[in-house]
């Protein structure tokens, strides 16, 4: 769940994010976003009547919901995010796609910022037991 402080909660929040900030989209979904004083990012999703009954419109906004919340450690800090669902969002539409979309959409809109990937430890030698010698092969002499 994105937590309180982190979501667009106010109808004048999401329609000055829609009237005045930029909006990027495919074909399921359309994502506005505008920079905010907060110093940290909210987001907030809808799901038009055109989209279906209630039933596909509670499933496309779940489906957003979670894969903004897997995406949100990537998104820069500062700006409101808004997304609609569009009629692409499909029911058979599964998370791993939706979160894809996702992923492209804050990329064109440039608040992807990618965590680095974790660095793998460096290579202890290996261990040995008791004084028992291991079974790398002997080192060349001189190196």
């Amino acid at each position: 769940m994105i937590a309180r402080d982190d979501r667009l909660r106010r109808g004048w929040e999401v329609e000055r994010t829609r009237t005045t900030g930029r909006s990027v989209s495919n074909r399921r979904m359309v994502l506005f976003t505008r920079p905010n004083d907060l110093g940290h990012t909210r987001f907030g999703v809808a799901a038009g009547k055109r989209l279906g009954n209630a039933v596909r419109r509670n499933r496309a906004k779940r489906l957003m919901r979670e894969a903004l919340r897997h995406c949100a450690p990537d998104v820069a800090p500062g700006h409101d995010v808004f997304v609609i669902a569009r009629g692409g969002l499909r029911a058979d539409d599964t998370l791993a796609d939706v979160q894809q979309d996702m992923r492209y959409l804050l990329r064109r809109a440039g608040l992807n910022t990618p965590t680095p990937a974790p660095q793998p430890a460096p290579a202890s030698p290996p261990s040995t037991a008791a004084g028992t010698p291991t079974d790398a092969p002997p080192r060349p002499a001189g190196s």
